[in-house]
């Protein structure tokens, strides 16, 4: 199930050169909202497979390198197992269950603190495959719930993304 943009604490567009094009992007996710959107659908809580679309990017875009961090702990949910990818490749960036670098953010032993930025997929960093993602058509940044245990009680993560406009100087 896609998630409404209501889940999106805010969002930063970097200083961007005009000359240049490209810069840093950011958003924040408050993901017990995004769980409560889903309730109030009649969707049930947030779970596996739920997308949460972060920015919509126009083609001719480069998408430099992308992330996530936490910016305020996970609670209630024991595992929380996130994705970071766009339209055509949802852990392009990011793949939260790789045996190398998981990205579990649930309060089990291994819940990631604030100010933990996630590590590129081990399948990314070995073949080079995910960075950088040219898109040739409009497609979003997402983040996929791979796997969730227990019922959310707070949760926020910051969603950025260092991108450049390669369509072009015009315009």
């Amino acid at each position: 199930m896609a998630i409404a943009a209501d889940s999106v604490v805010s969002v930063t567009r970097g200083a961007f050169l005009p000359y240049l094009k490209s810069g840093l992007i950011e958003a924040e996710i408050n993901l017990l909202t995004a769980s409560s959107e889903l309730t109030a659908q009649g969707d049930g809580e947030l779970a596996a497979g739920d997308v949460i679309t972060v920015f919509s990017l126009p083609a001719g875009t480069l998408i430099i390198a992308a992330g996530i961090e936490v910016t305020t702990l996970v609670t209630g949910s024991t595992a929380l197992v996130l994705d970071l990818g766009t339209g055509d490749d949802d852990d392009q960036f990011l793949d939260g269950s790789d045996g190398t670098n998981p990205f579990d953010i649930g309060s089990s032993g291994s819940q990631k603190d604030v100010g933990t930025y996630s590590e590129p997929s081990a399948s990314v960093t070995t073949t080079l495959a995910g960075m950088p993602k040219m898109l040739s058509a409009a497609d979003t940044l997402d983040i996929t719930v791979q796997g969730i245990t227990g019922t959310l009680s707070a949760g926020v993560v910051r969603v950025w993304a260092l991108i450049a406009d390669v369509d072009g100087l015009e315009g």
